[in-house]
């Protein structure tokens, strides 16, 4: 099931998506497939961002009383704990390029990136930093020339309040 980036996962689960030309609710797809299969239930296989779309569609149907609809979930790299590369696009628009910058430049990634709610999904999360060697930022000479981080986030960044200071 395709699903628009411009939305955070929460947005997706709670309002409406089009699916090849049709718009519906995600809940309201789950309970249609459920009720076509042999065990009534779901296997729900995700990829990257999709899982983190599997897990508020699992708080919201959990919350509606409809969780035992959903036999499993398969998870396949997702960041469930968030990214540090989610940061570096943030910022820079790192890895975001395509065609060397002629289809898309990095400035411009950069600005989709900071007006895509999608995307703040992504960033590590208080867990993540709790589980891997400090820092998780660092800013090297060459970007401290270009960008005025110090000022914003000192010499590194090393937990998630530090992330979302400013």
């Amino acid at each position: 099931m395709p699903y628009d980036w411009w939305y955070g996962v929460e947005d997706l689960v709670l309002d409406s998506v089009q699916i090849e030309g049709t718009t519906t609710m995600l809940v309201l797809e789950i309970e249609s497939l459920a009720s076509t299969s042999q065990n009534r239930k779901v296997t729900i296989i995700t990829n990257s961002n999709g899982g983190l779309l599997a897990k508020a569609l699992m708080i919201r149907l959990e919350q509606l009383g409809k969780n035992n609809l959903v036999d499993k979930i398969i998870l396949v790299a997702s960041p469930q704990f968030g990214t540090p590369k989610a940061i570096a696009g943030l910022l820079y628009g790192d890895d975001q390029s395509i065609l060397m910058g002629a289809v898309l430049s990095k400035s411009t990634a950069r600005t989709f990136g900071e007006n895509t709610p999608g995307t703040y999904g992504l960033l590590p999360s208080s867990k993540y930093f709790a589980t891997v060697a400090s820092p998780v930022i660092e800013f090297s000479p060459e970007v401290r020339k270009i960008y005025n981080f110090k000022v914003l986030y000192s010499e590194n960044i090393d937990n998630q309040t530090e992330l979302f200071i400013r």
